[in-house]
């Protein structure tokens, strides 16, 4: 993926850019979160439009997209747009 910023926000160790080449693209996503208090983690799908923001965070990087426009998506998620890791979404165009 060639990667064209046109905007960038730096927070911290956190950049925010805007990667025209992403924006509309139809992505599916594998997501989740820790439960509760506990050593365990749910498994969450999304599925919808990526908006071409994304997050560069850390050293090494971790690389996060935003997904907007959800068509699939946990029942309590209430949420307009979610970021995942880059390395769980798929695309689906």
């Amino acid at each position: 993926m060639s990667e064209k910023i046109e905007s960038g926000q730096s927070k911290g160790s956190m950049e925010i850019t805007l990667d025209s080449e992403l924006v509309g693209r139809r992505v599916e996503a594998d997501g989740g979160t820790q439960v509760g208090n506990t050593n365990f983690a749910s498994r969450a799908e999304f599925e919808g439009v990526l908006t071409g923001r994304k997050i560069v965070q850390g050293d090494p990087p971790w690389y996060w997209l935003e997904i907007g426009q959800l068509s699939v998506k946990p029942d309590d998620f209430e949420d307009e747009f979610v970021w995942c890791e880059e390395s769980y979404v798929y695309s689906l165009d």
